[in-house]
């Protein structure tokens, strides 16, 4: 009798307990013709095998969405930027406009004055990042890969969110092929862009109140400042960096590593502090913005004891190799760094002071055994990392109500969910869904309808951005795919 109740009160438990819920695709536009045959995809002008001629090919970065009425895809590959717009039905994207800055697609999307073929020099050349005024009337671009030293302006209609190419500013004063340069340099700039303090720019924001924009650079090592005029016009105001090469830039001494590989940034809600990650460095750098809006170097975390003027212990900060990703919750009272090699970092934020404490992670990595909550455990990587959910994971997004946080990982094309605690800011592994057949053979993660072995042509292929959609809604964005979905967590 005893027995009956308690397998009774097990099945009254189980039957109350809430199902679990995995995020669910709504819908997607590709480049990619395979994708899109097999997923029901939207195309864009340019789709074929590969998405070869498309502005979707080699997608590397979001922008907008949210409230905002457009989302604009950041194509590297093909030096191109696409604007996106909400389709007839709900949780549909659909093509819009889209320019390059690579005229051998010129016939798939309007190409901006000063384009060439393949052109290190074209005023959009490989871009990394863009973001959006306060006020929705100008869009920046940063091209930084195979060492880009450009910032393009777009004006933007805010109602339709349609663009127009307006200017652009570089750190590189060799001409274009046609022996034109297409874009006004910056004080400091020289030939090839390196020492500039422009050479390959990773990030850009706008500050909350228009004034300023901030550009994040790989090689140069720096965090430059741009003033910003009420035409939306930007005026080289300075910059911080930690190589020696920058001459115009006000130099920072932490050790050999520096700020190399720095970017992800972020600027607090109040506009006093500015935080991103230097992924060869191993660090958080935190920055304080001054009334003017000039920032200075206030400290930094991380670096394994390598780096001067860097709080490291033993602990959680451990985790922290190779930045690949910065977020922060709603409240701002917690930050999430992401490491290439499988973790997730926990910072308490203090408000007043901008400092930040390292309280806790999470990590697939065994060797973060005894300092991160684990997840599972596969197979070695190479004799140093084991391959877990989580190698490879990018940078996250707190869902609006602060109780989840979501992440792309690259490298096991997959979307992971974790629950989060608003209080403690520590995270539990929820899901994982991938487009990849040998992933989901591991156990962990889901596989998406029209998987593959390898994950090629699933649509999740190098899954590497997320952004925010309507009404709770998540935008993805495969680099390999040429593809971006749309999301119901």
């Amino acid at each position: 009798m005893l027995v009956s109740l308690l397998l009774l009160a097990s099945a009254a438990a189980a039957a109350a307990a809430p199902a679990k819920s995995q995020p669910t695709l709504l819908g997607c536009v590709s480049g990619n013709n395979r994708v899109a045959v097999a997923q029901g995809c939207a195309t864009v002008p340019g789709s074929g095998g590969r998405g070869s001629d498309a502005g979707l090919k080699g997608v590397v970065a979001l922008a907008g969405g949210g409230t905002t009425s457009s989302l604009y895809a950041i194509g590297s590959e093909n030096s191109a930027i696409t604007q996106l717009v909400a389709g007839s039905s709900p949780g549909r994207l659909r093509f819009a406009a889209c320019f390059t800055g690579n005229t051998f697609i010129e016939r798939s999307c309007p190409a901006v004055p000063g384009a060439y073929a393949n052109s290190d020099q074209a005023p959009i050349a490989y871009p990394t990042a863009a973001a959006i005024s306060p006020d929705g009337r100008s869009l920046y671009l940063v091209s930084g890969s195979f060492h880009g030293s450009v910032i393009a302006r777009f004006a933007r209609e805010p109602l339709s969110g349609a663009l127009t190419y307006v200017d652009c500013l570089t750190g590189d004063t060799e001409p274009g092929p046609t022996g034109v340069l297409s874009c006004t340099l910056i004080p400091g700039a020289t030939r090839g862009g390196y020492g500039s303090g422009m050479n390959e720019p990773t990030g850009v924001l706008v500050s909350a109140d228009g004034r300023h924009v901030y550009v994040t650079t790989d090689l140069d090592q720096s965090l430059v400042t741009f003033n910003r005029d009420s035409t939306g016009a930007l005026h080289f105001g300075g910059c911080l960096s930690t190589n020696l090469k920058t001459t115009r830039c006000r130099h920072i001494s932490i050790g050999r590593w520096g700020f190399e590989g720095l970017s992800e940034p972020l600027l607090s809600p109040d506009g006093k502090f500015l935080y991103a990650g230097a992924s060869r460095a191993a660090t958080i750098d935190t920055f304080k913005i001054g009334p003017s809006g000039t920032p200075t170097f206030a400290g930094c975390l991380g670096g394994r004891g390598e780096v001067s003027r860097c709080t490291f212990h033993r602990g959680p900060l451990n985790s922290l190799e190779l930045p690949t990703g910065l977020t922060a919750s709603p409240d701002w009272h917690f930050l999430y760094a992401t490491s290439g090699y499988g973790a997730i970092l926990t910072l308490r934020r203090n408000p007043s002071t901008g400092a930040l404490t390292a309280v806790s992670c999470i990590s697939g990595d065994r060797e973060d055994r005894g300092l991160c909550t684990l997840t599972s455990v596969t197979e070695p990587h190479h004799g140093f990392h084991p391959t877990s959910p989580l190698t490879g994971i990018r940078r996250p997004l707190v869902s609006a109500n602060g109780r989840r946080l979501f992440a792309p990982v690259r490298t096991q094309d997959a979307l992971v969910e974790f629950r989060r605690d608003p209080k403690t800011g520590a995270l539990s592994f929820q899901d994982c869904i991938t487009g990849s057949l040998r992933t989901a053979k591991r156990g962990v993660c889901q596989p998406i309808p029209g998987a593959t072995k390898h994950g090629g042509a699933s649509g999740f292929y190098k899954l590497t951005t997320l952004a925010r959609g309507p009404e709770g809604l998540l935008y993805g964005a495969s680099f390999a795919d040429s593809t971006v979905w749309v999301i119901r967590p």
